[in-house]
């Protein structure tokens, strides 16, 4: 358990508070070391490691679905890089022997629960609850299929650290899918310029992600809607022409090679064009370290990003019998705020 290296005895902060300066404060840590300076042993990272058990006590009952979303997204991220560190992780190592016990076994105490990696995961896809509605079927659909591209492991394929907050987390998602999703436009449309010059019936062949081959129903239940759904995130005249492409179902979908060596340093660099962006929405307040975090008088909270975004709690957190549908729980008991499909 990484948050419990020490006990919290303080009340708590706001979570997405909490979680936003975390995540902000070892970006910066790992940036500013350098790829070869081993941190396991610095007052930085001990005086981090006793500031991250305040994710112990944080109340994330209260939340909003699109806060709720915002939080697990930062907690991820920072899960990952605050584990590499602790497991003096350096970059050009090879990490794809590494990802399942990784994902399994590194944990954080949050809300007085314990989370893996996987564990978030599961709560941001929910495969489990919708791998209970007909395939195809509405309800079986990702909530919000963004999120692979905000989620990093800090691979050399992995999308770039963000800082995620409830407010702009509509733009940033787009953002962060955009920037991840056009590096391999230039080699699509070299393809499909060689299939136009070989004439009308030439099968078109599109280069897409890896993340689109492991997770393929997150993005659409056919291989139009797939490259539709890729192709939303391309400049106008490509979309376009892949759009094009989509409608007239002669193409094949192939998949880029993904490179599992480690590149931290790639994986901060976002935080260098990144200010210090503290959370927004929660009461004017000071931490132990003297951050002190603004709120807008006007903000509502609301949103309207991810309509059908869910959230299945955890198997401890229902209790027993591996329901996974919070829905099924009176109102008002447990976390309320995670609603199912349909709610």
């Amino acid at each position: 358990l990484l948050t419990c290296r020490s006990i919290w005895s303080q009340t708590a902060r706001e979570p997405l508070l909490v979680v936003s300066e975390l995540l902000y404060t070892l970006l910066n840590l790992r940036l500013n070391a350098g790829p070869d300076k081993d941190l396991r042993e610095t007052d930085e990272l001990n005086n981090f490691t006793a500031a991250a058990a305040e994710l112990q006590l944080v109340n994330i009952n209260d939340l909003s679905r699109i806060q709720l979303l915002a939080f697990f997204l930062n907690a991820y991220n920072l899960m990952v890089l605050h584990a590499h560190v602790v497991r003096g992780s350096t970059d050009n190592t090879d990490f794809k022997s590494q990802k399942i016990p990784f994902t399994r076994d590194n944990q954080y105490m949050i809300a007085a629960y314990n989370y893996s990696l996987a564990e978030i995961e599961e709560r941001l896809f929910c495969r489990v609850l919708r791998a209970k509605f007909p395939k195809k079927s509405d309800k079986s659909r990702a909530p919000e299929p963004r999120v692979h591209f905000a989620l990093s492991l800090g691979c050399a394929s992995s999308p770039r650290i963000r800082i995620y907050q409830p407010e702009t987390l509509d733009e940033d998602l787009q953002q962060a899918a955009i920037e991840y999703l056009t590096t391999n436009a230039p080699k699509n449309r070299a393809r499909m310029q060689a299939s136009v010059a070989a004439g009308k019936g030439r099968v078109a062949e599109v280069i897409l992600p890896k993340l689109f081959k492991w997770h393929k129903d997150d993005f659409g239940f056919s291989k139009q809607e797939i490259l539709a759904y890729y192709a939303s995130f391309m400049p106008d005249g490509m979309r376009e022409e892949l759009l094009e492409v989509a409608r007239s179902n002669n193409f094949v979908i192939k998949y880029d090679k993904f490179d599992w060596s480690l590149h931290l340093t790639k994986a901060c660099s976002e935080a260098s064009r990144q200010p210090q962006r503290m959370i927004t929405n929660a009461p004017n307040q000071t931490s132990p370290g003297g951050y002190r975090a603004a709120r807008d008088p006007g903000d509502t909270g609301t949103s309207t990003l991810g309509a059908n975004q869910v959230f299945t709690p955890s198997l401890h957190e229902v209790g027993g019998g591996g329901n996974t549908n919070i829905a099924d729980k009176p109102a008002g008991q447990g976390r309320d705020a995670y609603k199912g499909p349909g709610a």
